[in-house]
């Protein structure tokens, strides 16, 4: 394998599962054996509480570092609680601003890092706003994923993020390519008519082959889990939040560029 399977998890929209997805991946991931490396770009810190770590300082090395230009260091890795599943923490309260960092920064950076370990699964967790840290997230993806609740609302959060990476991807150089876009229901309810719907209604405007199906079931144990700062897995591995996020990875595997890699 010539690298690792960098995913994007993203959407604009607020309390749609972003982070919670990036939690419980790394950790069913990290549970098939494989290498996992977890970079929270969002400023919250979320990610980072959720792997039992907090987000840094401005005077730590954060992954915000690398978009700071009097940054004399870069970012540290440091490791999560799970064997095989280290963390690069975001910085409390970054503020981004305006600026001319390259949209390849975060890419070239990964690739440095790959070439002196052996991760095998790299996951970016986004801040929602639109700005140079989501652009680099996009554009070092091999794949991209925007959980979103069946909610009418919900829609146009997927909607936005679907344009985004349509334009990225027709923008990008011939010899660049812009990783595959997938969705995701999360908190699913088939018991409700509205959840059935729009589930539909994303199925009939994006396709199939972009929907990744049942999705994630709507579950107490994963709010309770992360409320412990942990992830499902390791909260209620018996649960059907806990089963979701293993089949998830199983999907994900066989849905390439994953599987071509043999991740």
């Amino acid at each position: 394998m010539s690298g690792p399977f960098v995913m994007t998890i993203t959407n604009r929209k607020g309390g749609v599962g972003k982070t919670t997805t990036v939690v419980n991946l790394a950790a069913a991931w990290q549970a098939t054996g494989r290498r996992v490396l977890v970079l929270d770009l969002d400023a919250q810190g979320h990610a980072s509480w959720g792997l039992g770590r907090k987000a840094v300082s401005r005077q730590e090395a954060s992954i915000h570092r690398l978009f700071r230009e009097e940054a004399a260091e870069g970012p540290m890795i440091v490791a999560s609680r799970l064997p095989g599943l280290d963390l690069v923490p975001a910085e409390r309260s970054f503020e981004e601003r305006h600026s001319m960092v390259k949209r390849d920064l975060l890419a070239q950076w990964i690739r440095q890092v790959a070439s002196k370990s052996a991760y095998e699964v790299v996951l970016i967790d986004t801040p929602p706003v639109l700005g140079t840290l989501m652009i680099n997230a996009l554009h070092a993806a091999d794949m991209v994923l925007v959980p979103f609740v069946p909610h009418f609302l919900g829609l146009d959060g997927v909607q936005q993020l679907v344009r985004l990476a349509d334009y990225l991807r027709s923008s990008a150089e011939e010899t660049q390519q812009q990783g595959r876009l997938l969705l995701l229901p999360v908190m699913v309810d088939k018991r409700l008519k509205q959840h059935r719907e729009v589930i539909d209604a994303v199925l009939n405007q994006f396709g199939r082959e972009r929907v990744l199906l049942p999705g994630i079931r709507n579950n107490i144990r994963i709010a309770e889990a992360f409320g412990y700062a942990q992830s499902v897995l390791e909260y209620a591995p018996e649960s059907s939040g806990a089963e979701d996020y293993r089949n998830l990875v199983n999907q994900l595997q066989a849905a390439g560029p994953a599987h071509e890699q043999g991740v």
